[in-house]
């Protein structure tokens, strides 16, 4: 059974959740787990300048793309023009390549124009110390957020 116990360090006034034992590392090879990830996750890797590498099948089928359609494009291409132009986003990208990750739900526009909503991290990879590169783990959760506004504008009304 998974537990956790509280540290007794705070920093800002707060415990520090730590787990009660100390984790078991996964079992399987690298490959096991990247085809297991692969199945289930929408997943697109990014240069640090945030220009697409490769995106597996989950996350093309999602957006509405094929892999030829995004590779060497800016992740711009997914997101809505008011936001690709703001200062949040450049800071953004700024943070991943300092290895800041980012985890959020996150509105991104299909190749149709529809809007998706996915919960996602996005990753930064450390070679040698330095940031590779950012891998993105999404899973569509737009029926989720579409039912979360359809209740909230039914308790209003």
């Amino acid at each position: 059974m998974f537990g956790f116990s509280v540290s007794g360090s705070k920093s800002n006034g707060r415990a520090h959740l730590q787990p009660a034992f100390e984790p078991a590392p996964i079992q399987g090879t690298e490959s096991d787990v990247i085809a297991a990830i692969n199945q289930t996750q929408a997943v697109i890797e990014f240069s640090l300048d945030g220009t697409i590498r490769t995106a597996n099948g989950n996350f093309l089928s999602l957006l509405e793309y094929t892999l030829a359609e995004v590779q060497g494009k800016h992740h711009r291409i997914f997101v809505p023009p008011e936001d690709a132009k703001s200062a949040e986003y450049a800071k953004f990208w700024q943070d991943l390549g300092k290895g800041i990750a980012q985890t959020a739900q996150f509105r991104r526009i299909t190749k149709s124009g529809k809007d998706v909503w996915i919960q996602a991290s996005y990753t930064p990879i450390f070679n040698d110390g330095k940031v590779d590169r950012i891998i993105k783990f999404a899973t569509d959760v737009t029926d989720q957020v579409l039912q979360t506004a359809s209740a909230s504008s039914q308790i209003s009304a």
